[in-house]
């Protein structure tokens, strides 16, 4: 399963949109919620973190933050 979360963005986010992804548990998708529900009704063993955006982080500090929320909530 892709693991994601999204951010309103003042500008023009990914995509086209007014969106962009952010650190898991930062934004407005009930990250959690969602990797529960596909752990528990399909079995889902494997989770992969997919983030474009960074705001004022480098990419390994971003995926620093994403692998400490992951493992907050017990994956």
């Amino acid at each position: 399963m892709h693991v994601k979360d999204e951010i309103k963005t003042a500008g023009k986010g990914e995509m086209g949109s007014s969106y962009e992804s952010t650190v898991l548990g930062k934004g407005i998708i009930p990250v959690k919620e969602v990797i529960d529900l596909g752990k528990k009704s399909g079995g889902t063993r494997y989770f992969i973190i997919e983030q474009e955006s960074y705001q004022s982080l480098t990419p390994l500090e971003a995926v620093k933050q994403d692998l400490a929320a992951m493992k907050k909530w017990g994956y």
